[in-house]
């Protein structure tokens, strides 16, 4: 989630809300890293319409290059005693955001199901009847988003035979193979 310098206040609070997070990146159109605006800038501002470049935090910002190491992201973060971390590539665009809030799930869920690039493992429950196996997975769920299929077989002798046989009829390159069940 990013917002633009010239967005309103009202249009992040709402993003915000929405996304249940107290921080925002703002990049140019073009997703160069301009600033961050945070619940601490937005602190006592009662109006509204005025245009994020106002607020948002713009100089002296702490960024890492895509690639850091949890190790050296949390000295960073206690280093500069502050909570998010933004993430560039050598053009200063925006790649991502490291939260305390993110290491501290890491250390709470070290076995959590993760993907090659870190992030969760989604999973999706279908069952095996009706036109499940006309239509396919991806008509049951949003094409991209899904890692895994979990496939319910009420009444066949072997899942396994019915997941190889999914995997087989349906053309699902967005899953990872490994855990196709």
């Amino acid at each position: 989630v990013t917002m633009r310098p010239n967005d309103r206040i009202r249009d992040v609070l709402e993003v915000m809300s929405e996304n249940q997070i107290s921080g925002v990146p703002i990049t140019n159109t073009k997703g160069k890293l301009m600033g961050i605006l945070t619940n601490r800038d937005l602190r006592f501002e009662t109006n509204l319409d005025l245009p994020v470049s106002k607020l948002m935090t713009k100089e002296n910002l702490v960024t890492v290059r895509v690639g850091i190491s949890m190790e050296r992201a949390k000295k960073k973060l206690h280093e500069n005693r502050i909570e998010k971390l933004l993430v560039v590539d050598k053009n200063d665009k925006l790649k991502g955001m490291i939260t305390v809030k993110d290491i501290m799930k890491v250390i709470t869920y070290p076995d959590a199901a993760k993907d090659s690039f870190g992030r969760l493992r989604v999973g999706a429950a279908v069952g095996a009847t009706g036109d499940f196996l006309i239509q396919g997975p991806q008509e049951h769920s949003v094409p991209g988003l899904v890692n895994m299929y979990g496939i319910e077989s009420p009444g066949l002798t072997s899942s396994l035979s019915l997941a190889n046989l999914v995997a087989e009829k349906l053309s699902l390159p967005h899953l990872d193979d490994s855990v196709l069940c």
